[in-house]
């Protein structure tokens, strides 16, 4: 990339380009990660409200103007420290720059967000079969917390739980 100028910066809602880009990398990771196309269900006018109202943010990687990468993200509070973390929702870059240092350009572009708004951390979640992004993820020196697992209720069956006596 020595001869290509790749730059990060914060998406906006107001643009067009931006909020369709953001949804287009959303759906890339989606197929990525193997997922139902109907499992991605957010519409580009829900996205652009999320963004305008700050419950998601986006840095976005230009390579010579043109978008190849997104880091979607929001913030967190713990009740432990009572402090805001930044947890990267969505991570992608074009699979052919993969390699080529857009990523850590991103991350790096978060961390330095992350330092401004005085967050504790940024956490992700990463499939455990994905291992181009895990051995990505291990490079960056992030640290990997093996000893959580997540676990999800979906309306279904929150429904249920709630109907049970």
């Amino acid at each position: 990339m020595c001869n290509n100028e790749l730059k990060i910066r914060m998406a906006v809602e107001t643009n067009e380009a931006d909020v369709e880009a953001v949804y287009s990398f959303i759906y890339k990771l989606g197929a990525y990660q193997k997922m139902a196309p109907e499992s991605v269900t957010i519409s580009k006018e829900v996205l652009q409200a999320q963004l305008k109202r700050k419950t998601l943010e986006c840095v976005i990687a230009d390579l010579n103007e043109a978008p190849v990468g997104i880091g979607l993200f929001y913030t967190l509070a713990s009740g432990f420290t009572g402090k805001t973390s930044m947890f990267l929702n969505i991570f992608y870059v074009e699979e052919e720059l993969r390699g080529k240092g857009v990523g850590k350009a991103i991350i790096r572009k978060l961390s330095e967000l992350s330092m401004e708004r005085g967050y504790e951390r940024i956490e992700w979640l990463c499939l455990n079969w994905n291992e181009p992004s895990l051995k990505f993820y291990r490079g960056i020196a992030s640290r990997e917390i093996s000893s959580v697992i997540t676990f999800r209720l979906m309306p279904d069956d929150m429904r249920r739980l709630v109907d049970q006596e």
